[in-house]
């Protein structure tokens, strides 16, 4: 069955976020599915699995891909804007969005992802590298998409990616409007989706 993930950890977010995301999923995934997050806190309501490892932030995604099985993957800060069965299988080991940041950090970006079988990227990771704060220097990894980016460039994984008109960035994409045939808004930097009212989304 096809497993749902999400990350907890910290204070960034309530505990509201998860249920919110669970809720949404519910509601726009048709393909039966089981939703868990990996989390060192017990969530009332939520299926929670624990830390794989002692990473801190986002480096806890890395993890994830311990776990096989057919799984995906959102940033507790997307927002789920229509039907989510697009954003289910790949040929590949994992399948990502094309990142758009203006940073310029890798070229994966790993707010959405879809894997089955990807144990490979969890035992390429050197704990080493998740350094939190993250570092931004040369010579060190940001974040997780980073890694990701630096085994498909160096051949070691086959990346897929998703259909760019399915997943937009609110901060690039979606201020005032939302665009055409899109499924999921990615929230990430500021601001976080509980500081937003849209025409096309209220909190």
């Amino acid at each position: 069955m096809l497993t749902v993930w999400c990350v907890y950890w910290g204070d960034k977010y309530p505990e509201y976020y998860v249920h919110r995301l669970k809720s949404e999923v519910e509601k726009h995934l048709t393909i039966p599915h089981q939703f868990k997050c990996l989390t060192d806190q017990i969530i009332a309501g939520i299926e929670t699995v624990p830390q794989v490892s002692s990473k801190r932030g986002w480096w806890q995604k890395n993890d994830l891909f311990w776990f096989d099985g057919p799984s995906l993957y959102f940033d507790l800060d997307t927002v789920i804007t229509g039907n989510l069965d697009v954003f289910v299988g790949t040929r590949a080991t994992v399948r990502t969005l094309r990142n758009w940041a203006a940073s310029g950090h890798g070229g994966c970006q790993s707010s959405i992802m879809y894997w089955e079988h990807a144990r490979v990227i969890y035992d390429a990771f050197d704990p080493q590298d998740a350094h939190w704060p993250p570092i931004n220097k040369p010579g060190y990894l940001w974040g997780d998409q980073e890694h990701i980016t630096a085994m498909r460039d160096g051949g070691e994984l086959d990346v897929d990616y998703f259909n760019p008109a399915h997943a937009k960035s609110y901060k690039y994409h979606c201020r005032n409007e939302l665009p055409a045939h899109c499924r999921a808004v990615i929230f990430h930097g500021k601001p976080d989706p509980h500081e937003v009212s849209e025409p096309w989304f209220q909190w």
